[in-house]
């Protein structure tokens, strides 16, 4: 029989396996509770980021929602800018799904969160105007578009209060 190298002097134990050592799989759980952990503190944190920034996002949509307010063409786009910006909001606050938010749902919630009736009904009554004009599709007036506007800022201002 050939060796594949004659030419070794000196050989090592093949027997010591890395994957039987302590210190082995004492560096693998503290790695991985590690990265445990940093997941959880991520996520941790993009919730709480995600609840202070409710507002702005909020506000960026009824901005948006206002460039659509001069524009006749654009009266649903401007409705469903607000209805998302309210939902959105809400949902942030509360730490619910967007999609599972139906009007009803939000009274709830925000009932259970102890905010006032008057608020919840204002909240309540922006979503049933959105939907009002969206799907019986009727065309409002400029004045009215902009009141529901201003009464939509407030409410997210009153909100944030009572939060």
């Amino acid at each position: 029989i050939r060796f594949n190298k004659p030419d070794v002097s000196e050989l090592h134990d093949q027997k010591f396996q890395l994957y039987r050592s302590k210190i082995y799989w004492g560096t693998y759980f503290i790695l991985l509770l590690g990265m445990i952990g940093y997941g959880l503190y991520r996520r941790k944190l993009e919730k709480g980021e995600i609840q202070k920034k409710s507002s702005r996002i909020a506000y960026k949509r009824l901005k948006k929602a206002r460039t659509f307010l001069h524009d006749k063409d654009k009266v649903l786009e401007y409705y469903a800018e607000v209805y998302h910006a309210v939902t959105k909001y809400v949902s942030d606050k509360l730490k619910l799904q967007v999609e599972m938010l139906t009007k009803e749902e939000c009274q709830k919630h925000l009932t259970e969160k102890n905010i006032s009736e008057d608020l919840v009904r204002d909240v309540i009554g922006i979503l049933d105007k959105c939907d009002f004009v969206r799907f019986a599709k009727m065309t409002p007036s400029l004045d009215e578009m902009n009141s529901l506007l201003d009464q939509t800022s407030t409410c997210i201002d009153r909100l944030e209060e009572e939060m």
